[in-house]
């Protein structure tokens, strides 16, 4: 999906930042005094056009104290680029991570992503460092201070990655590093969560790993934490990825601009502008596109548990899904069959906000033509979306019925069963009533509860 409302380069973002997707930027345009307007739009036209900022705000990133030495350093001749490691490194190790972030530096580049700037010397170099540590398991990057040159707000950075990295994780390692610093010089109110999360997207569309320590597998595996990440990047990352295929065929085009678009100038360099965030340019630009995040997110549910299942044989549609290194499928926790009908299933453990948890219905014993009668009751609070999927015996997807996410806990769907189905799958989704916040901490998991009945056809 090509997006009309795509910025070609971070220097030239300048007024297309708030005017082409902020949520704020639909009361730029003038309206004729007999148009009708919402509340948004009344609302939208108030922050605009009064004053100081009156949305959220969140304090400047603590800076942070640079890896002690003493260090063996590399020097980039391409690059203004320093690589720097403890003195039992061996030269080849040290060269080979000089290469890595060079490398990583210009695939970014190449693609249009932000790279971090020089630093004025706060390393004791003119250029960009990275350092390889001990105390570093995977990747991450640091802050010096406010960039006061930059036009937006912007930060000095440096990144840090593992010094013990097993040699087959040093691209991705490296190139997840210099991707979080450079999102972090130029987008300091970010969340760490989903700096973290696109340095994941950015190690598997450049390196080809997915993940840096950060395994995409174990994202798979625990579908109920949702694609924040709760701090880690395995998650999030997935999500990313799976959104990068749909959305510009897996080029990277549309995570980077939405990090564009994203972009802030506050007033105070001392309380950022927080919105709008990721998650909020992510929603207005799928809105744009007369899509919704919440279809996409139920979507992307359910290709989980049905794509790359190890006893079709079949691959799965989504690249990212035939990279894991374990099986494909998320787990499904809990199971009955349609000879136990009717039962009250409950989740086999809280589900977290845009988590999804997954039921499967056996129909070895299923009457020609059957119907299954499907109630979901959910805590008060989430929007909670269920779906029913109906696969044959080789696993493969027969038919999809999904109940709209509402925000009454209360949903029902009845589902007529085909011929050939083996089972059905139910995908309950827990969607929270507004955008999520990485910079909040992670609301406690809810619960539901589904219940089943069988009705014989006619």
């Amino acid at each position: 999906m090509e997006q009309g409302i795509r910025v070609k380069s971070w220097a030239g973002i300048g007024a297309a930042v708030p005017l082409l997707i902020s949520c704020y930027c639909l009361a730029m345009a003038p309206k004729p005094a007999h148009a009708e307007e919402g509340v948004f739009d009344a609302w939208a036209r108030w922050v605009v056009h009064r004053g100081p900022w009156k949305g959220p705000t969140v304090p400047f990133p603590d800076t942070a104290l640079r890896p002690d030495g003493p260090w063996l350093s590399a020097h980039s001749v391409h690059e203004s680029l320093h690589v720097h490691a403890p003195p039992s490194t061996t030269p080849t190790h040290l060269a080979k991570a000089l290469v890595a972030a060079e490398e990583a530096l210009g695939q970014l580049r190449a693609a249009g992503w932000a790279v971090p700037g020089p630093d004025g010397g706060l390393g004791g170099t003119p250029g960009f460092d990275v350092y390889l540590t001990p105390s570093e398991p995977g990747a991450s990057a640091g802050l010096d201070a406010p960039d006061a040159l930059s036009l937006y707000d912007g930060a000095v950075t440096f990144a840090r990655v593992g010094s013990t990295l097993p040699p087959h994780l040093l691209s991705a390692c490296m190139t997840s590093a210099v991707t979080q610093a450079a999102l972090l010089a130029h987008d300091p109110a970010e969340a760490e969560a989903l700096r973290t999360a696109t340095g994941g997207f950015a190690a598997w569309r450049f390196a080809g790993q997915p993940g840096c320590t950060e395994r995409f597998d174990s994202a798979q595996q625990t579908p109920e934490r949702g694609v924040i990440g709760h701090g880690s990047g395995e998650a999030g990352g997935l999500f990313l990825a799976m959104l990068s295929e749909r959305t510009d065929g897996g080029s990277g085009r549309f995570v980077r601009d939405m990090w564009q678009f994203a972009r802030q100038r506050s007033d105070d360099p001392t309380h950022l502008r927080a919105a709008p965030d990721l998650w909020q340019a992510i929603a207005r630009a799928l809105h744009n596109a007369r899509d919704a995040l919440d279809d996409v997110l139920i979507e992307f549910a359910i290709a989980r548990v049905l794509e790359g299942r190890a006893r079709s044989g079949e691959r799965a549609g989504f690249a990212i899904l035939n990279a894991l290194s374990g099986v494909v499928s998320v787990p499904i926790r809990t199971q009955t069959s349609y000879a136990e009908l009717p039962r009250h299933l409950y989740s086999a453990r809280g589900v977290h906000a845009l988590g999804t948890a997954y039921t499967r219905i056996t129909l070895d014993a299923a009457e020609p033509h059957p119907y299954l009668h499907v109630w979901l009751r959910g805590e008060l609070g989430p929007r909670w979306s269920l779906a029913a999927v109906q696969r044959d015996a080789r696993g493969r997807e027969l038919t999809r019925l999904v109940a709209p996410a509402r925000r009454t806990p209360k949903s029902y769907l009845p589902v007529m069963l085909a011929p050939n189905a083996a089972e059905v799958v139910l995908v309950v989704t827990h969607l929270p009533a507004a955008l999520p916040d990485a910079d909040s901490p992670a609301p406690a998991p809810a619960h539901y509860k589904l219940i089943v009945s069988q009705t014989a056809g006619d």
